[in-house]
């Protein structure tokens, strides 16, 4: 429903409900768009000039902004060797490249139009240059659910806030990556205003456990100032198999083999009320017990791709009927392929689109037409066949 909205029985109109657009169904509903679509609620003036169709200039500020910021602290990271060995330069990481290109799909133009339809146009309108999915809102973007929500990227994922991003959880939460981690804060509060101006780091746990594990490799705590270890209640342990070694300032305390020795540049003070000096005794201390390593593979996800088929290579006077353009999808080595019928057309594996090849054949039989890919190394299994396709 468009305008005044009123509620409605049959055709008895009630009272007013609203003002706008309304869509409302107790079935199903499908919102499909091939070359893209952008849901705004950013306001355009009804001129020609400032209400083109997919005017995408306040995300794409917001775009370029995010990706700055991105670029700024990535490259304050990394001139502070907050980086994992291998890591690219901040302009060539994955998720920079992201950031660049959602940017690019949103200056694409179109210069031409649709004869067939409504006689072409004139000018230059702006469009999308891949088929994304663009929500914009100058208030702010809300999405709710009681239950659970799942965001997936085949790639990669980028959450950028110019000040604060919080995640928040009533229960327990887990971050869990294959590669490495890497915590980073430059450490100097931009806003004076903020409730909470303390700067850098802080990791507390009001009650329970914090417990830090290198499980196959050396753990290294390291302060430009001071460097404290406390305990208010209890006591502080440090246990090592092989050796522990204390120094300051060229004096050091060394233990090991079951010795300690001291060594100083200067003198070595005892002081105490009393000094006894008795026969020798040894201490132990249990350390904790690491899981044994295992070893972790996991495939990296394939994005999906698009193969446009605009059955270009068939001459008209080959077919009793049109053809249009069809879309084949591809993800995780899979190929899937749909005639213009719908039934199903091909089903193999291949590494990566291939080009398709089209079959005809002179028969007294009505027509038909298939797409197909020849793979000569991976020949499909008979529960990969292709349904025969219908005729046309």
């Amino acid at each position: 429903m468009i305008g005044h909205l009123q509620q409605q029985t049959d055709n008895r109109r009630q009272q007013p409900r609203g003002h706008g657009l309304d869509l409302a169904t107790q079935a199903w509903g499908a919102v499909r768009a091939a070359s893209g679509l952008l849901i705004s609620a950013h306001g355009k003036p009804a001129s020609t000039a400032g209400a083109m169709q997919l005017d995408t200039r306040e995300p794409r500020f917001q775009l370029e902004q995010s990706a700055e910021l991105a670029r700024t602290l990535a490259d304050s990271a990394h001139q502070r060797d907050a980086r994992l060995p291998g890591d690219p330069e901040p302009a060539a990481m994955s998720s920079t490249k992201g950031l660049l290109a959602s940017q690019d799909s949103l200056k694409g133009s179109d210069t031409t139009g649709d004869g067939s339809s409504s006689g072409g146009g004139a000018g230059t309108v702006p469009t999308l240059t891949r088929p994304d999915i663009v929500i914009a809102a100058p208030g702010g973007i809300t999405g709710s659910t009681p239950a659970h929500t799942v965001a997936s990227a085949g790639n990669t994922a980028s959450f950028v806030a110019g000040q604060d991003l919080q995640q928040l959880a009533q229960a327990n939460s887990a971050t869990v990556v294959k590669d490495g981690l890497v915590f980073f804060t430059y450490g100097t509060a931009q806003n004076p205003r903020k409730p909470n101006t303390e700067t850098g780091i802080q990791l507390h746990a009001a009650t329970g456990n914090v417990n830090t594990q290198s499980q196959q490799g050396a753990t290294r705590l390291t302060a430009d100032r001071a460097f404290s270890v406390a305990s208010t209640h209890g006591m502080v342990k440090v246990t090592a198999p092989q050796h522990i070694l204390l120094t300051a300032a060229g004096a050091a305390i060394r233990i090991e083999g079951g010795n300690i020795t001291l060594s100083a540049p200067g003198k070595v003070e005892f002081r105490a009320n009393q000094k006894e000096l008795g026969g020798p005794k040894s201490a132990s201390a249990g350390a904790p017990q690491f899981p044994r390593p295992f070893g972790l593979s996991l495939e990296p996800e394939t994005p999906p791709s698009a193969q446009l088929l605009d059955h270009a290579d068939f001459p008209a006077s080959w077919l009793p009927f049109g053809v249009a353009t069809t879309t084949v999808w591809t993800q995780g080595g899979r190929l899937l392929a749909r005639s213009q019928c719908g039934s199903l057309a091909v089903i193999t594996l291949t590494p990566e689109p291939q080009p398709i090849v089209y079959r005809h054949e002179t028969r007294a039989a009505p027509w038909s037409l298939e797409e197909y890919i020849d793979v000569a190394d991976e020949p499909a299994s008979p529960a990969d066949e292709p349904e025969a396709p219908e005729d046309a």
